[in-house]
């Protein structure tokens, strides 16, 4: 009965020395009652990190939207991006626990997990060493975007679900956008940007993290100096034939 309540039951003290004894007991187990129901709450409030931090990053979206006085339809959509966004940022929240692992270790999980199957995909990473997928996976950044918005064509991006629509065409999972971004002439780059669908899930690779990693590796920057060769010239053709 200590343990849970304050009481003895039908025990009761009768003496100075008892009454002082069952005093200290009563806190002493309180007192251990609390730290057992502490390290429970504490146990299952950190059952997992990342939701706790995904509550809170939904909490600071409400009062941003609830300070600025936005429009019904803004919140809305605002709420069920954030909502659609969690694998996502999920994702990018499990980049800094991948970091602690050794390279080799990296390589694997991204293998495991389809990451070099996203790679495969793109023409100019087609094929490349092992030494430089451990670095390329790191800077693969998941992105989402909402229904009707276009998609940022700085960064050559491999959707995982979702549909867009480019060139009269619906385009899904699998097809990669932006893959000129290795061009330096604005005018062979491909103007028109896919419009989403529905909401749409990339694996992209900004322009800056590639030549971070032409930078690393000289083999990998050759690779990527003939592709954007063999690129060029064929948009050249292309746009020298329309002119004519």
């Amino acid at each position: 009965t200590t343990l849970t309540g304050v009481g003895f039951g039908d025990i009761a003290p009768r003496n100075l020395g008892e009454i002082v004894w069952s005093t200290v007991t009563i806190f002493w187990t309180g007192f251990m009652w609390a730290g057992v129901v502490g390290s429970v709450v504490s146990i299952v409030t950190n059952w997992d990190p990342y939701a706790n931090h995904f509550q809170k990053l939904s909490d600071d979206l409400n009062v941003l939207l609830d300070s600025r006085a936005l429009p019904t339809n803004l919140r809305t959509r605002a709420r069920n991006h954030l909502h659609e966004s969690c694998r996502v940022y999920r994702q990018r929240f499990q980049r800094e626990t991948l970091k602690a692992l050794s390279p080799g270790l990296q390589v694997e999980i991204a293998i495991a997990s389809g990451a070099l199957e996203v790679v495969e995909h793109v023409s100019f990473l087609r094929g490349i060493d092992q030494d430089v997928i451990a670095d390329l996976v790191s800077f693969l950044v998941p992105e989402l975007y909402s229904p009707c918005e276009f998609v940022d064509k700085k960064s050559v991006s491999v959707i995982r679900f979702g549909a867009c629509w480019w060139k009269c065409k619906v385009v899904t999972r699998d097809f990669v956008i932006g893959e000129d971004m290795i061009l330096t002439s604005t005018i062979l780059r491909d103007t028109q940007h896919p419009k989403t669908m529905t909401y749409v899930e990339l694996l992209s690779l900004s322009r800056k993290d590639l030549c971070i990693l032409c930078t690393m590796f000289p083999h990998f920057n050759r690779k990527i100096r003939f592709a954007q060769a063999r690129m060029a010239v064929r948009r050249g053709i292309v746009e020298y034939s329309r002119r004519v």
